[in-house]
């Protein structure tokens, strides 16, 4: 967690300043963005292949992050200079008075750095250290927190002070992540403090105020416009009132249209200026960094999603990707694939594989896959284990457009590329293919659907032997076709699924080894009910589900169980309230059987997760994403938007990928987040950190208990929920290590406290489940131990009353069913409380 952290916040303030000077180089706005992702995506492939401990890491990294913010000190004086020129000499003296009380800001997050890696490096025995540390980390980026005056200048033009934010930004990003580093070393879990998230969440404040200041300084503009025989144009520039940068007027030309068509270009022009804006001056750097702290300051007992990220860069010639399409081929591992979307054709299919790793998934260099001149998006799907068959549209040769495919196991290796097959497809001149849909009925049969200028949907299947057979009709009448989606069961038979402009929902079955063409299409939600069909899927041999959007904007669901005594789907169900999902669809996947979840957008270009389950109807649990940069028109109206691809890889796990430029970004949620398992194993983890620093040579007692402490912390909330499944867990952890290590330190009263709780969770334990031995047994551990701690604090005679209760423990063993073993453990834990106890109080 810690090295996540800083990983994924370390590189921001250099990026943003490269930013922040392209202001000044209009003409070079892209190439310097570019660098920005260049410099952001190294800095986290850096961060992530070290393997230090924890702790050695975390400050590698705050390292790096001095380091670079050393190298850019050219530029902060460039700009600090460029403003102080148009000052006169008492607006200068501001300017550098508040230049002095930022470099201050940062020698204390520096001397904070040294300090904890001398802690570290002493053994984690010298706590002056570790104080000093913690103090000068707060003190360098809370105090930012005190007023705004650290995020104004003088007016250049007279009059009221101006906000200006960026010489202070980026002192502030620094010292914050600096902050967060010293919190996660001093405590690795330090999201489960609430004071920890308290103060994050004042610093997520103090940016989104930043933020919305900044913003309202971003002033695109787009003239009325004029009308004129069927066309109408505009005119528009951007403006950035901080640093005065003026892009200038530009024409649009004349573009066919309305008035209706007019009004929605310049809504649509508004959203991409401003998206240019955030771009160009770097704003939209500073809104990741809010949305990482953010993350880090809400509880990571509850389902989040973390920001988004790029996870790589296409550098090979600048090329743009286009959509992507994710294949999911085990646990953890995807492969993506896409097409270079710079040019219609001429062009081929790349791909990369996320390969899982103990702690930071790996992607794979960038290799080329499949033939030259593909047309649209690869479509694939997972035959045998690990193995991909991915399929290409072609029209570089407009009168005998073609489909092809290729096998290969992802990664590709260095040399050489798996062999294309062409695809029979019907003959019809001049007819352009699309394939909609690839899927996999066996570990060797595929079958690939595609539609052109004919009213039918085709379909292919590929045999065990390798063969494409001749294509048969699926869909008799696609004219109206809306969305296509084919789906396998577990035994090879296929369910195919539409949408027409009627609002309807329409399915049809065939087995893989007929050759008949389907069976008559059944309808399973009726005319003018449906507005769009999300997701299809089956779970288990002759079981297909299907999840749809209504018109009432709620998501809907039916099931199809083929070895029932009556097969047939089942009435429609609304998994949620209306109007759960009010924004444009663009993409769902199924982490699980039954249940779904849904990206939508908003007008505002916010992106929203809805979550909904036919064992939780009316569920609908919503989630907001965090930022991204969608260089695209928000409106549903518009058509476009970003092109999101979405994969579920394990039950618990959903990944969402939008490719700009040359960039794909991702966002990942972790649906187990909250998950009691999860959380029992976040608590060993901390108690194993615990130990290893109670046994350092030198010795970390303080930290040690502390972290020991942390881990019960978590118990407790789970004993309190599950007292059966976790309440023997954190009653034995509260008698070791915790109160052997406060013992040891000379913290009886703690450590009485600690085993007093212990003993009550056992006698609850005992009292509700009186059958059980292993319950007797650990309440006459705990009771020894409850005792030795009164003998340690000097106060034996406050054990008085142990010594009869634990006498009173044999009279149980017939009812708990104890072992003569059991029986043995019990009685000498008794003879231990006698030992405790003052004379007389045996």
């Amino acid at each position: 967690m810690a090295v996540g952290t800083v990983v994924a916040i370390v590189g921001l303030v250099k990026s943003a300043y490269d930013a922040y000077k392209a202001i000044e180089e209009a003409n070079e706005t892209y190439q310097t963005v570019m660098q920005v992702y260049k410099t952001y995506a190294e800095a986290k492939a850096f961060l992530a292949t070290m393997a230090p401990s924890p702790e050695v890491a975390t400050v590698l990294s705050l390292q790096a992050l001095h380091q670079g913010f050393t190298e850019m000190s050219d530029q902060l004086d460039e700009l600090r200079d460029a403003i102080k020129q148009l000052l006169n000499h008492e607006e200068q003296a501001a300017l550098l008075a508040l230049q002095r009380d930022l470099d201050q800001f940062m020698g204390h997050s520096r001397t904070a750095q040294d300090h904890l890696s001398r802690w570290i490096e002493g053994g984690y025995s010298e706590d002056s250290y570790r104080l000093q540390a913690e103090a000068s980390s707060w003190l360098a980026v809370n105090t930012l927190l005190v007023g705004d005056s650290f995020f104004h200048r003088p007016n250049t033009h007279g009059g009221p002070i101006k906000f200006d934010h960026r010489l202070a930004a980026t002192t502030y990003t620094h010292v914050l992540t600096a902050r967060v580093g010293v919190m996660a070393v001093l405590n690795p879990n330090f999201r489960t403090s609430a004071a920890a998230r308290a103060e994050l969440q004042r610093h997520a404040d103090r940016l989104s105020w930043i933020i919305e200041k900044a913003d309202a300084a971003l002033v695109p503009e787009v003239s009325e416009g004029s009308l004129d025989a069927g066309h109408f144009r505009v005119r528009y520039r951007s403006l950035d009132t901080i640093s005065g940068y003026d892009s200038g007027w530009t024409d649009s030309g004349w573009i066919p249209g309305g008035q209706t068509d007019l009004n929605n270009y310049r809504q649509s022009l508004l959203i991409d200026l401003k998206a240019g804006l955030r771009l160009r001056t770097g704003l939209h750097l500073l809104m990741r960094f809010r949305d990482e702290v953010q993350y880090h300051a809400r509880d990571p007992r509850t389902t989040l999603w973390k920001p988004w990220g790029p996870i790589l860069r296409i550098a090979d010639g600048n090329p743009t990707v286009g959509d992507v399409t994710p294949v999911v081929t085990g646990p953890g591992a995807i492969t993506l694939l896409w097409k270079n979307a710079r040019f219609a054709s001429g062009t081929s299919a790349h791909l990369t594989s996320r390969v899982p790793k103990e702690a930071v998934p790996v992607w794979t260099p960038v290799k080329k896959v499949g033939p030259d001149g593909s047309e649209s998006t690869p479509k694939a799907a997972v035959t045998a284990p690990g193995r991909v068959t991915a399929v290409f549209t072609h029209t570089e040769f407009p009168a005998h457009p073609r489909v092809t495919a290729v096998d290969f196991d992802p990664p590709l290796p260095d040399a050489g590329n798996p062999a294309i097959v062409t695809i029979p497809t019907p003959t019809p001149a001049g007819v352009t293919r699309t394939v909609i849909d690839v899927i996999a009925t066996s570990p060797t049969m595929v079958d690939v659907f595609w539609h052109g200028g004919f009213p039918e949907i085709y379909g292919s299947r590929r045999d065990e032997t390798g063969q494409w057979s001749d294509p048969k009709i699926v869909v008799t009448d696609s004219r109206d076709f809306l969305q296509f989606q084919g789906t396998s069961d577990k035994d090879g038979k296929v369910a195919t699924f539409w949408s027409n402009q009627d609002g309807a929902l329409r399915s049809a079955f065939y087995d893989r080894y007929d050759n008949p063409p389907l069976t008559s299409a059944t309808t399973i939600a009726s005319a003018g009910t449906v507005r769009g069909r999300l997701l299809a899927t089956s779970p288990r041999k002759r079981c297909f589900e299907v999840f749809w959007l209504g018109v009432d904007e709620a998501v809907w669901y039916s099931a199809y169980v083929g070895d029932g005594p009556e097969p047939r789907w089942s009435d429609p169900s609304r998994l949620t309230e209306r109007g759960a999902v009010p924004h444009r669809p663009l993409a769902a996947t199924s982490p699980t059987p039954g249940t779904v979840m849904v990206f939508s957008q908003a007008a505002d270009g916010r992106l929203y997760a809805a979550r909904a389950g036919k064992d939780a109807p009316g569920d609908g649990t919503s989630y907001t994403l965090g930022t991204a940069v969608w260089p695209q028109s928000a409106f549903p109206w518009s058509g476009s938007g970003p092109k999101l691809a979405c994969a579920s890889t394990t039950p618990d796990d959903v990944t969402v990928f939008y490719p700009w430029h040359d960039v794909i970004e991702a966002t990942t949620c972790d649906l187990s987040s909250g998950a009691p398992t999860r959380w029992l194993r976040v608590a060993q983890d901390i108690l194993a950190s615990a130990d290893r620093l109670w046994n350092e040579p030198v010795g970390a007692s303080e930290t040690a208990i502390e972290r020991a402490l942390d881990a019960v912390a978590i118990t407790r909330v789970l004993a309190i929920e599950d007292p059966r499944t976790y309440g023997s867990s954190h009653a034995n952890w509260l008698v070791h290590p915790v109160s052997t290590y406060l013992a040891a330190q000379g913290r009886h009263n703690q450590a009485i406290e600690g085993v007093d709780e212990a003993v009550k969770v056992y006698r609850d334990l005992v009292a509700t489940h009186p059958d059980n031995p292993a319950y007797l047994k650990n309440l006459a551990w705990a009771l020894h131990n409850l005792t030795a701690r009164h003998n340690q604090a000097g106060q034996p005679q406050s054990a008085a009353g142990l010594g009869t209760e634990g006498a009173q423990l044999p009279a149980r063993f017939d009812t708990a069913g104890a072992s003569p073993a059991d029986r043995a453990d019990i009685a000498w834990n008794i003879v231990y409380i006698g030992a405790y106890l003052p004379a007389g109080a045996e």
